[in-house]
């Protein structure tokens, strides 16, 4: 009963990416999963949408027996320029050259050495 998404919605986004993209054969598995992801969105949103405005009805809440609508937060992502993003990177690149213990056949090597 909901009203499907219009076609161009996919032909506007397609405009947006590069073609180099949208053509590559190693890109096309993630590609149907994106789709199905906007559509999935899409629907979930849709749904939401008439239910908050179903909610909007005081006398709909009252039916419904809901007292209270919980209050929205918007999502924020800030991330500002961090100054020990440098450091982090090469002491991770130097744990993951140097670092072996974490291995878990490293591990296991090192018990059956001591257990022998």
């Amino acid at each position: 009963m909901i009203a499907p998404e219009e076609g161009e919605v996919m032909v506007r986004i397609s405009k947006l990416i590069s073609n180099k993209l949208l053509t590559s054969p190693f890109l096309e598995p993630l590609m149907v999963v994106l789709m199905q992801e906007k559509e999935n969105d899409y629907y979930s949103s849709l749904m939401k949408s008439i239910v908050d405005y179903i909610l909007l009805d005081p006398m709909e809440r009252k039916r419904l027996y809901i007292e209270s609508i919980p209050r929205l937060f918007p999502q924020r992502v800030i991330r500002a320029p961090v100054p020990w993003h440098s450091v982090y990177r090469s002491a991770k690149k130097w744990n993951e050259e140097h670092l072996h213990t974490v291995n878990p056949m490293m591990l296991s090597l090192k018990e059956l050495w001591f257990a022998e």
